[in-house]
């Protein structure tokens, strides 16, 4: 295994992820989304049905488009219509704030959340390069608001 000289941190190793990494790893994760929910740059909204949280939307604003840079929907509750909610209240916020499009990324493999999008009004712009994606390929698409 490789290590880089570095004069911040000494010897730097940088190596694969493994399964035993999880744990730590979700430690920084789970510290960013905390930084996340709290940054008051983003909007946030929550579905409830049944007093439960059952799913969440969250975005951001880049000159005059809008980002929705998180959409979950609790498995139990899909297929319902939560999530068209969801993404209608984001646009219609985004309208409020004179964004002049709403945007998303979807991961290239994920057929189901492409179809979704589409039927809300959504066409497929692009296509770019995100680390978090499973093939690290995502599909951009983008509808006016």
């Amino acid at each position: 295994m490789k290590t880089v000289n570095t004069k911040l941190v000494g010897q730097l190793m940088i190596r694969p992820y493994r399964a035993t990494d999880f744990k730590e790893v979700k430690q920084l994760v789970d510290k960013w989304y905390v930084s996340l929910f709290q940054d008051t740059h983003y909007a946030k909204f929550v579905a409830v049905k049944q007093g439960r949280i059952v799913g969440v939307a969250v975005m951001s604003m880049t000159l005059t488009t809008a980002n929705l840079d998180f959409l979950f929907v609790h498995e139990q509750w899909r297929s319902q219509g939560i999530g068209t909610q969801l993404v209608r209240k984001v646009a219609f916020w985004a309208k409020s704030k004179r964004a002049e499009g709403l945007g998303v990324n979807s991961g290239i493999e994920n057929k189901k959340a492409h179809a979704f999008y589409k039927n809300e009004g959504f066409k497929q712009v692009g296509k770019v390069y995100n680390f978090f994606s499973n093939s690290n390929w995502q599909l951009f698409f983008w509808k006016k608001v």
